[in-house]
């Protein structure tokens, strides 16, 4: 359980370089980077450029995925209980990328 709060003062420079190393780590936070750090996790260093093209390529590909079942289920394509696993299953390692990330 997380019940304690850390409250810190920073300078311009510091507040930015702390900024840019969360951007650089993905962690998303500034708590979650200082909690990475905190238990010593190898952090990624991801391009937050390239991280932004890998989110939206993955948003572009759950539409894609979205009109496929939906013309397979009205058009009865395929037995709608194997695609239901097959989307539970993709939804699970979507889920996965994006914690890694």
């Amino acid at each position: 359980m997380k019940n304690h709060r850390l409250w810190i003062r920073l300078s311009e420079e510091e507040h930015k370089r702390l900024s840019e190393l969360v951007e650089e780590s993905g962690t998303g936070t500034m708590s979650g980077y200082i909690r990475a750090c905190i238990n010593e996790k190898k952090l990624p260093n991801f391009n937050a450029e390239e991280l932004k093209s890998v989110k939206f390529q993955l948003s572009k590909l759950g539409n894609n995925l979205n009109q496929m079942v939906y013309l397979a289920r009205t058009e009865g394509i395929c037995d709608t209980a194997e695609l239901d696993r097959l989307l539970k299953n993709i939804d699970e390692q979507v889920k996965r990328i994006y914690k890694d990330i």
